[in-house]
């Protein structure tokens, strides 16, 4: 976790996980201009699979597949790494090649 300042460190330790007007609050620092939107993804593919597809392009902060309510996959979600050149490197293996995330022969969109 990297905290840009000591001030929204500790707004966040303090805020994340407590709850405001009966809603459950989730604090995140904002993103750093190094995340992927992928869409077409398998329902097989977990937040873990996922990670582990695009840490070949480098480091990865987090992977996020959407599901339902239900817990089914949505089809879509995004990939944040730590740094930009690692996005931009998925993302030209992306247009350059399929990424196949399964053994579906189905390729994932970035």
């Amino acid at each position: 976790l990297r905290m840009p300042c000591a001030a929204a460190a500790k707004a966040k330790e303090q805020l994340d996980g407590t709850f405001l007007k009966h809603k459950h609050l989730r604090v995140r620092f904002a993103q750093h201009h190094a995340a992927l939107w992928v869409s077409d993804i398998n329902e097989h593919v977990s937040n873990e699979v996922l990670q582990a597809a695009f840490e070949q392009f480098g480091e990865v902060e987090r992977a996020v597949v959407y599901a339902d309510e239900k817990g089914y996959s949505k089809g879509y979600g995004f990939v944040e790494f730590t740094k930009k050149r690692s996005m931009e490197a998925a993302m030209r293996a992306a247009q350059e090649n399929l990424l196949l995330l399964t053994k579906s022969p189905r390729p994932v969109v970035v």
